[in-house]
């Protein structure tokens, strides 16, 4: 049987959040070919988890990316096949790329290929955006019943699994 060609895609290798370690993850899960990483430009590159659409190149497939502000550049001639929501198609659409009324970020996906079994361990879990961890693992670190997650984690099954164990979340990442 022959191995189906590995699958491009592009993701900030370092330092990664979890959009970036979740993207190969999910490629492997969903299509059952392997990720290679490569640069934007790259033909038939996809750019998938984040708000990465700022870096879609023309030769780039973006299915699920949105952007993450209103002064995102966008390469109208990028292959759109879904968004992460309306504001980011608007976007596209205003800056004159086609782009289907598609939404969805795939890490919405991950529960169909990963959803194991779990316990409640701690009332609160705080998800801080990278920038904001260290500051809120000084603030929150000593208090019963409340665990910062951190999203740098090497895994993406790991942090999902310290989410699960969380009554609730807080999140200023996802």
């Amino acid at each position: 049987m022959m191995e189906l060609p590995a699958i491009k895609a592009w993701w900030v290798p370092r330092p990664p959040n979890f959009g970036d370690i979740l993207t190969p993850w999910l490629i492997q899960a969903i299509s059952g070919r392997s990720p290679q990483w490569a640069l934007p430009r790259t033909p038939g590159v996809h750019l998938c988890v984040g708000s990465i659409v700022s870096y879609a190149k023309s030769e780039s497939i973006v299915w699920g990316s949105g952007i993450s502000s209103q002064n995102d550049r966008v390469d109208p001639k990028a292959s759109f096949l879904a968004v992460r929501g309306p504001l980011t198609r608007s976007h596209i659409l205003h800056r004159g790329g086609n782009c289907p009324e598609v939404y969805g970020d795939p890490a919405l996906l991950l529960p169909r290929f990963y959803c194991p079994e779990t316990t409640v361990e701690t009332d609160l879990g705080i998800v801080p955006h990278s920038v904001d961890y260290d500051r809120t693992v000084g603030q929150w670190r000593d208090i019963p019943g409340v665990k910062v997650i951190n999203i740098l984690a090497a895994n993406p099954l790991t942090m999902v699994d310290q989410i699960r164990r969380c009554r609730r979340v807080i999140s200023t990442s996802l």
